[in-house]
């Protein structure tokens, strides 16, 4: 068995390059990605962005958090939703940030009805 070094194309192993093209003023960090959504961030801001429009539809303003040496200092939720919204895949967490005080923030969808 040949490795992914030794092959000709990625495409053999079923690998896909796609490229997020995000405003030029932007430095957005990808948390989560999807069929239809992607969950991107900046120092200020949780965006989710149309991946067929390749645009940001919405934002939640991040408090100060705790930057991690090793990167740790987000999580994305249940994903399932980045693939498209089908009125069931909108619960629980969406984003997870660890805080300066230890403590952390939670972003949560908003229980139905």
């Amino acid at each position: 068995m040949r490795s992914i070094q030794e092959a000709d194309t990625w495409a053999e192993y079923g690998v896909q390059a796609m490229v997020i093209k995000t405003p030029e003023i932007a430095n957005l960090a990808l948390l989560g990605f999807g069929d239809v959504f992607a969950l991107l961030f900046d120092n200020r801001y949780l965006y989710i962005m149309d991946l067929r429009t390749e645009s940001l539809i919405s934002r939640w303003p991040l408090p100060e958090y705790r930057k991690s040496k090793r990167g740790s200092s987000f999580l994305a939720g249940e994903a399932s939703w980045l693939n498209g919204l089908d009125g069931h895949n909108d619960t629980g967490l969406v984003f997870a940030t660890s805080m300066p005080d230890h403590s952390i923030h939670l972003v949560l969808w908003k229980e139905h009805g």
